[in-house]
């Protein structure tokens, strides 16, 4: 079974306890499986990270492209806007 799924075309480059990367073929939301932590932070793409209702990680990708996450320490990850409305 596939790590990372969503709408469109998904694939990991890198995964590590403290980092994942990889690309995205659409916007929308993708399952990530890994366990949500509130110390990840987006350290590249245009996406964001949050946590799905299962305890794993929703990746939120506002457009195609490749994106990679890190752990930080400071306090908690900013997590996604709300949707509008």
């Amino acid at each position: 079974r596939p790590i990372l799924t969503g709408p469109g075309e998904a694939q990991l480059t890198a995964l590590g306890h403290d980092r994942v990367e990889g690309g995205v073929g659409a916007p929308g939301t993708y399952r990530l499986a890994v366990r949500w932590t509130p110390t990840w932070r987006v350290e590249a793409g245009d996406v964001c990270v949050r946590e799905a209702p299962d305890g794993m990680t929703e990746l939120v990708a506002r457009a195609a492209g490749r994106f990679a996450l890190g752990v930080s320490w400071l306090p908690r990850a900013p997590g996604c806007p709300d949707p509008p409305g």
